[in-house]
């Protein structure tokens, strides 16, 4: 998939905002925003650090509709462009996709000046936590749903990224190839880690969400919330399994460090961006990363065949 570059220029305003998004968007901006974006909405959720709306753009090659996410300037914004770009451009079917990114140093908001990032995005369907409360779809679809947020989170870790962050509300709903697709967005809270497990928590954390949107839910009883409580559980109990059995291959390859091996391990992966560790490898990341990306493909196909049960029964 092509990833459209947007070109910079002036920015339209708005018919109506309140003041303080006015001064955010329209300035004095000592930056440039994209050419004849014209601004619809605010949109998502509130945040103290991040604002979303929804915007059109015309150009003589483009008429498209955007999300606008202003994130002022912290430790969260590099990483999450350079993280979306990243997945983006290699997995555009499983990620919402960033179309580009832009740095404002000096914007003026009722006299002071603040710093931020703002990302250009693909507009979702709704998020699937807005599905469920909307009451707009069956347990077969939400199943489907599940298993695309599973072929994520096994594209995340076996990149040794964990999302940190992962439920209901950072899962959208998107057309690819004509259909309905859950896919996985908001890298703010995400760090690469050669931890065994991070896809284990993510895929818990994402399910422990999703029972308890289902719980305050007019869907009926049709929906397997009971069974979709005990997959929780048994997700939580692999995370010791896959630990204890992940510090065996550890102990028993101690003595098997390549010569290059340092414990500030970075992800080396081809194209990926640089990230922090959460911890670091007792053994080489030549040995580890390979035993790793192993325990998450098994891990990952037994809590898809998990879900798969529950739409057979």
């Amino acid at each position: 998939m092509d990833i459209p570059k947007l070109r910079y220029g002036g920015l339209n305003k708005p018919s109506s905002f309140t003041s303080t998004e006015t001064n955010f968007l329209f300035g004095p901006l000592d930056c440039d925003i994209f050419e004849s974006l014209k601004i619809l909405q605010r949109i998502g959720s509130d945040s103290v650090f991040a604002t979303v709306w929804l915007a059109s753009l015309k150009t003589e090659n483009l008429d498209v509709t955007l999300a606008v996410k202003m994130q002022e300037d912290n430790k969260k914004s590099e990483k999450e462009t350079e993280i979306n770009r990243y997945f983006t451009m290699n997995w555009p079917d499983n990620f919402l996709i960033m179309y580009n990114s832009i740095y404002c140093e000096d914007i003026r908001v009722e006299n002071k000046k603040i710093k931020a990032t703002f990302m250009f995005m693909e507009v979702a369907t709704a998020d699937l936590g807005q599905m469920i409360r909307n009451q707009r779809l069956t347990p077969i679809e939400l199943i489907q749903y599940i298993l695309n947020v599973c072929d994520s989170v096994e594209i995340m870790a076996s990149n040794f990224l964990s999302h940190g962050d992962l439920h209901v509300g950072n899962i959208f709903i998107v057309q690819r190839n004509g259909i309905l697709k859950a896919v996985v967005g908001d890298f703010g809270e995400s760090s690469y880690t050669l931890s065994p497990t991070t896809h284990l928590s993510d895929i818990s954390n994402f399910i422990g969400s999703l029972v308890g949107v289902l719980r305050n839910s007019n869907l009926g009883t049709n929906f397997p919330k009971k069974e979709f409580e005990n997959i929780v559980k048994l997700i939580n109990r692999q995370i010791g399994n896959t630990s204890r059995e992940y510090d065996e291959f550890v102990e028993e390859n101690l003595g098997f460090n390549s010569p290059e091996y340092s414990p500030e391990y970075s992800p080396r992966h081809s194209g990926s961006p640089m990230g922090s560790p959460e911890e670091s490898p007792d053994i080489s990341p030549d040995l580890a990363e390979p035993k790793i990306k192993e325990l998450i493909v098994r891990d990952m196909q037994r809590i898809r065949e998990l879900f798969l049960d529950v739409i057979n029964k």
